[in-house]
């Protein structure tokens, strides 16, 4: 999976997210403690014990065999959290393309947003940190903002929530190629909500 990170615009798919987000944290941590313990007991088995029996060695490699087991089960979900992950943020992104695909631009807000945009990104020194696309329609506006680095990318989330992003938005992050995309509603609207059943 991409490593993205994402706000979103439905209520529901905010609560799956959020759960999913709280389930991979305790799983990270089950991983390490888990990872940690494995490696005790190989650095176990590998050392020359004197007074060491065949029940102790059978101990010891019972023990490995239980934490490998549990690294494997804690990995697999960690798999399966992410898949369901991006198949939530494929959905919700391609409810905003078809959004945007079904109406005229709105020349002058794009050009409003354009220009604030990049006063913001003025003040932060990041005026030359990456490309910037805005294309706003009828009730609707994305941002297309090409990184040229993480660090620039964690200092433009910052300006999420400030104007001119500061309407009802949902944004994704794509570390794979350090773009972010922000689709945001006029001041006073609502996003478009996301179908559960949803197929991009």
């Amino acid at each position: 999976m991409s490593e993205t990170a994402e706000r979103y615009p439905d209520s529901k798919l905010q609560d799956d997210v959020t759960n999913l987000e709280r389930r991979a944290a305790a799983l990270h941590t089950t991983l390490v403690r888990a990872e940690g313990r494995l490696s005790q007991a190989e650095a176990r088995m590998a050392q020359t014990r004197p007074t060491g029996t065949p029940h102790q060695d059978e101990r010891e490699t019972r023990t490995s065999d239980d934490e490998e087991r549990a690294v494997s089960h804690v990995e697999t979900e960690w798999a399966e959290i992410l898949a369901r992950d991006d198949r939530l943020g494929d959905r919700a992104k391609y409810v905003m393309e078809k959004t945007l695909s079904g109406s005229a631009t709105d020349r002058k807000w794009t050009q409003d947003v354009r220009l604030s945009l990049d006063e913001a990104l003025g003040q932060r020194g990041l005026a030359n940190s990456g490309t910037y696309d805005v294309d706003c329609k009828e009730h609707l506006c994305r941002v297309e903002a090409s990184h040229t680095d993480a660090e620039v990318w964690k200092q433009f989330r910052d300006l999420l929530g400030k104007p001119p992003l500061d309407s009802d938005l949902y944004y994704r992050y794509e570390k794979d190629t350090q773009t972010t995309f922000v689709y945001f509603a006029r001041q006073g609207e609502r996003l478009p909500a996301i179908p559960p059943d949803t197929a991009p």
